[in-house]
């Protein structure tokens, strides 16, 4: 006869008990929104995005920072940490990281090691959000200048949407702007006309 423990011992020996990690999206190498500007405030902000769980703050210069939400050391969420002397501090054994994931201070410890970092991303803050480079270590280009966006804004109506989709962000805008498609999927009374003024 078979206890109760041994049925539960049997049954979780035969599943795998690691732990997978998403796999982060097979994007172009390119800038990408990560959140409206305002949405950053002075608090840390944990986010998803590329399929990882990411911090963001604002260094003492107000500059976007997003990092890899879990520390290098033991894993806890540095979202739940706090922003001491410019770098995020980790709530578990307050490790202590500046804005390019260099661990600057770990307590009690002379000299830090200088494998102890985390994976940031680059940012840049432009036209009322923060975007976020993704698809190498370092830009392959700089943010593309969008002018209107700046001198001519007051001509042109915000269009946003936040939708969570598993393809690319070139397959949303190539059916954003088919008119026809919005038509037929999706139902909306949009004049071929008045759409081809808007874009």
């Amino acid at each position: 006869m078979t206890g109760i423990f041994e049925k539960v011992t049997q049954q979780s020996q035969t599943k795998s008990t690691a732990v997978v990690e998403k796999n982060p999206l097979n994007l172009a190498a390119s800038w990408y929104v990560a959140m409206p500007s305002k949405d950053l405030g002075k608090k840390l902000k944990q986010i998803e995005l590329f399929g990882r769980q990411l911090v963001a703050w604002r260094d003492q210069n107000g500059q976007p920072v997003l990092m890899e939400a879990y520390c290098s050391h033991m894993g806890a969420s540095l979202a739940l940490g706090k922003i001491t002397d410019d770098c995020i501090q980790c709530p578990f054994h307050h490790w202590r990281y500046d804005n390019s994931g260099n661990c600057v201070s770990i307590p009690d410890i002379e000299n830090v090691p200088p494998t102890a970092r985390q994976v940031t991303y680059n940012t840049a803050e432009k036209y009322g959000y923060i975007w976020v480079w993704y698809g190498s270590v370092t830009p392959l280009f700089p943010l593309p200048e969008f002018s209107a966006a700046e001198d001519e804004k007051h001509n042109y109506m915000p269009w946003r949407i936040r939708v969570n989709t598993k393809t690319t962000v070139r397959r949303v805008l190539e059916n954003i702007y088919d008119h026809y498609h919005i038509i037929a999927l999706h139902h909306m009374p949009v004049n071929g006309y008045c759409w081809r003024n808007i874009t």
